[in-house]
């Protein structure tokens, strides 16, 4: 029998924007079995809020047929209730009597008989009855509390900078015997502003195989006294991965209130009835007291037999206000009940770049007791249970290529390699799973698919076939909730990852991004804590963060500026990790959509930019360096002042500081990783030109960051180099964020200087060059130079991309100052598309030039690119020079 039957439909369409493998933080805190227990909001259109659209005319002809039929089928339901809607919108609760040709007979919850001319109902919904629904204005009501938060209710001018503020939470976990869990949460709010509205379409993720989840009810009651009801047409319950069916687990309910609007309140009760966990199907409370918005009353129970051994860990317990804390134990029952409430009528105001609230706020976690020798044993069990058949893993060994002449490093390169390629990942986490127990390998050895877990429990097994040694382990997010040694449970744990040790040096791969190399992580594991199955037990370790080793990205810069203040470039950029990640999701994507990338690119440079070429290095290697080669004309890159003056600014060093905006904070600031960044930059200025220098240097050094640069003139070639280093990706709100402020401010001062050419006189005496600052040797930049003329990519015109022109008197003599360039990062060049100009000025059909191999820029400018500029470089044209401290 089903619940609900429309007779006009509405659009209750609810987007959900969840993105489970992004890596940010999980928007619930309060989780049980790897599951989120706690709503999600997503945004929705407004007319999915609950108005009804008006009937055709064609459904109103078929309206006496439809409602009949609707009896019919559920007239024994005894559990439902009738909705009826007319079509200026009014909502009537009760239970549908009859219908002739002409009318509609109806029952109102009190009883009263009313009807209407059937012309003038828009639709009658069947729906469950659920607690509420009998009543239809605020008067009616006798629940005392609500009662009470509506008789006293708070207005918008007393929280002006609110969106909504919550006026009752309530979340109370109840253990039972057989250590299953009852959860019940119910929460009231009033909406202020138009961001608020969206607090009224939800959306719940739940375990089916784990847990039991109820929409007990959810009203609306509208700033004329009114109230409105949940009906089964705006509910939604959806699989989320049922195109994998042995990662089916996971559910989404989804729901749209009726009738919200500013000055609205919405009251939602949600219940959970979970099994009863174990130690890799863990039941794990983590809870924050901490809202944006203003919360007038927030309780937090948690009860259990007073015989249950369970763990209370309280975390980041300090400051003025901290939850009030009662104990109590029923003398009949013997439950223990352990309750907080907690009221921040202030709510918190956000600053960027702010750590998850979990890491500041006062945060308590509950659990069973256990230890992670126990949890350990219980994994060894399940991993080996998860063991593939022999035969399949010895024909994916024979599929991959290895041979016995193979080194160590060579066959986990390959077995990783392999993996990446033929395993299609599954954006699935622990969470998602509920749990710690690995899926059987042969899943992903048949069907080449698999979660992060399985990727690395497959490279596991292949590896301990091969006799290579490994640990499985698992990790969470360094900037959400990285696993907290004295909290041993399994519902910390996220993703799978895998420690292997070669050559007497550990490396880490976690198999969750096809583009990384391996021994690369990604930035949100870098330096998190992480536990790892040692001789039967778990043993937690922190991972290594990532630094200049792992994110840094080199580029060098090649320009030629003429009299006329047009200049012609050549650009070569080398990321290594979140960058190269980036670049080398092009690797699938058409020649077209490359040369729109690059073009994109340029573009970011200097809007007038005219594409020359670009070339990609072989982007399907893993191992071999990633590199973009760029080649473009800029009309007006220099302004002419006067025949004598030039003047322009360094268009590749754009540092700005509004993440350094606030003169103060109030909360700490977090870095995205340890990284390095730097630029190489050549420029061969018109004949008989000197740079006017600058009148200070610009660097920074203290023991977090640190940031230097120099710019120098050697005859007609102009160098700069700079280098910015993080070593540090948390920095407190006062000594820790000067530091970090007073080096962008240096960075950013640095961006709005103008270069000045000025034109000397005949016969006059040249300008000596200042010494360059630590660390940015212009020497070395040279040398880079002078060795991507001798082997660069070939321009149009048959010049080298060293320097854009021809090599000069004064050339040679850079590139003599130092014989030192970083080979290793050399990439082979795959190929360079080559735009020739239309009479427009647009670039016309790519012609392909033989291969070629720039020389790398020299390891003292070594570079990096920020977040933003790497993680997204397939979608966007950011650069290595954007702004590096966006995390």
């Amino acid at each position: 029998m089903k619940k609900s039957m429309l007779i006009s439909p509405m659009p209750h369409q609810l987007n959900d924007s969840r993105k489970p493998w992004e890596p940010s933080p999980r928007p619930s805190l309060e989780r049980g079995g790897g599951g989120a227990n706690s709503f999600f909001s997503s945004k929705c259109p407004k007319e999915s809020r609950g108005c009804p659209m008006p009937m055709p005319m064609p459904m109103l002809r078929m309206l006496p047929m439809l409602l009949v039929a609707a009896m019919t089928v559920l007239a024994s339901a005894q559990a439902f209730a009738d909705f009826l809607y007319l079509n200026e919108g009014e909502e009537h609760v009760g239970s549908l009597n009859r219908v002739d040709p002409t009318t509609v007979y109806f029952n109102e919850v009190d009883g009263k008989a009313v009807s209407w001319p059937a012309s003038e109902v828009s639709h009658i919904t069947i729906s469950k009855v659920r607690p509420g629904d009998q009543y239809s204005n605020v008067a009616s009501l006798t629940d005392p509390l609500l009662v009470s938060i509506l008789k006293h209710l708070p207005e918008a001018s007393e929280f002006p900078d609110a969106d909504y503020v919550t006026l009752y939470n309530n979340r109370n976990f109840a253990f039972q015997a057989d250590g299953s869990v009852l959860y019940e949460k119910r929460e009231i709010l009033r909406i202020f502003k138009e961001p608020g509205l969206d607090m009224a379409n939800r959306g719940r993720y739940y375990q089916i195989d784990r847990e039991k989840f109820e929409l007990v009810f959810a009203h609306t009651y509208a700033p004329d006294g009114r109230i409105f009801h949940l009906t089964d047409d705006a509910v939604s319950d959806e699989s989320i991965y049922s195109s994998t069916p042995e990662y089916d687990k996971q559910r989404k309910s989804k729901f749209a209130m009726k009738k919200v609007d500013l000055g609205s309140v919405i009251d939602i009760a949600i219940r959970f009835k979970t099994i009863p966990p174990t130690a890799l199907y863990p039941y794990l409370i983590d809870t924050v007291f901490g809202e944006r918005e203003p919360v007038l009353r927030s309780e937090f129970a948690v009860s259990f037999p007073e015989k249950a051994n369970m763990i209370v860990e309280k975390l980041h317990w300090n400051g003025a206000n901290l939850p009030t804390a009662k104990e109590e134990v029923d003398p009949v029952t013997k439950v223990k009940t352990l309750s907080w409430t907690f009221r921040e009528p202030k709510g918190f105001i956000p600053e960027q770049n702010m750590p998850s609230t979990s890491r500041v706020f006062p945060r308590i976690l509950v659990f069973p007791a256990s230890d992670w020798k126990t949890i350990g044993k219980e994994f060894e069990g399940a991993l080996e249970k998860a063991a593939p058949l022999p035969a399949l893993l010895d024909s994916f060994l024979k599929e991959i290529g290895i041979v016995e002449s193979d080194s160590a490093s060579t066959k986990v390169r390959k077995v990783h390699d392999a993996i990446l390629k033929k395993i299609r990942l599954l954006p699935i986490s622990c969470y998602d799973m509920s749990g710690v127990v690995p899926i059987s390998t042969d899943v992903a050895l048949q069907k080449r698919y698999g979660s992060n877990l399985a990727r690395v429990c497959l490279m596991y097994f292949a590896l301990k076939k091969l006799g290579i040694a490994s640990q499985v382990g698992f990790v969470n997010y360094w900037g959400a909730d990285e696993f907290i040694p004295q909290v041993p449970n399994m519902g910390q744990a996220s993703y799978g990852l895998l420690k292997i040790e070669l050559d007497g040096v550990s490396v880490y791969t976690a198999l969750d991004n096809d583009y990384l190399p391996f021994g690369h992580l990604s930035v949100s594991f870098q330096g998190a804590r992480a536990v790892f199955l040692k001789g039967g037990e778990f043993v937690l370790e922190t991972l290594p963060e990532g630094g200049s080793e792992f994110n840094i990205t080199q580029t060098s810069i090649f320009a030629r500026l003429e009299e006329d203040g047009s200049m012609e470039v050549t650009e070569i950029r080398r990321p290594r990790g979140p960058g190269e990640s980036g670049l080398r999701t092009l690797r699938a994507t058409k020649e077209q959509e490359k040369q729109n990338f690059a073009e994109k690119m340029v573009k970011r440079i200097h809007p007038k930019a005219v594409m020359l070429g670009f070339a990609f290095s072989d982007l399907d290697d893993l191992q071999a360096p990633v590199a973009l080669t760029l080649r473009y004309k800029i009309p007006d890159a220099a302004i002419q002042a006067s025949d004598q003056l030039l003047a322009f600014k360094n268009l590749w060093v754009h540092y700005n500081s509004s993440s350094a905006s606030l003169a103060s904070r109030t909360w700490p600031l977090e870095y995205w990783a340890t990284e390095e960044t730097g630029n190489s930059i050549l420029i061969e200025i018109p004949a008989g030109f000197k740079w006017v220098p600058w009148s200070k240097p610009y660097e920074y050094k203290c023991g977090c960051m640190e940031y230097s640069s120099s710019l120098a003139q050697k005859g007609s070639i102009l160098l700069f180099a700079d280098r910015f280093k993080v070593n540090r990706k948390f920095y407190d709100p006062v000594e820790g964020y000067n530091h970090y402020r007073n080096c962008l401010l240096v960075m950013s001062d640095l961006a709005k200087q103008w270069i000045i050419l000025e034109k000397a006189a005949s016969g006059s005496a040249s300008i000596p060059a200042p010494s360059p600052a630590p660390s940015a040797s212009p020497a070395s930049s040279a040398s880079s130079a002078s060795s991507a003329e001798a082997g660069g990519v070939s321009m149009k015109d048959g010049r080298s991309a060293g320097v854009a022109g021809p090599a000069t008197a004064a050339t040679s003599e850079i590139a003599g100052a130092s014989e030192t360039a970083d080979t290793d990062a050399t990439p082979a060049m795959a190929e360079t598309k080559t735009l020739s100009p239309t009479a427009s000025g647009s670039s016309a059909t790519p012609v392909t030039e033989p291969d070629q191999a720039p020389t790398a820029a020299s390891a003292s400018t070594s570079t990096s690119t920020s977040t933003s500029a790497s993680t997204s470089v397939s979608t966007s044209a950011s650069t290595s020079a954007t702004e590096p401290f966006q995390p």
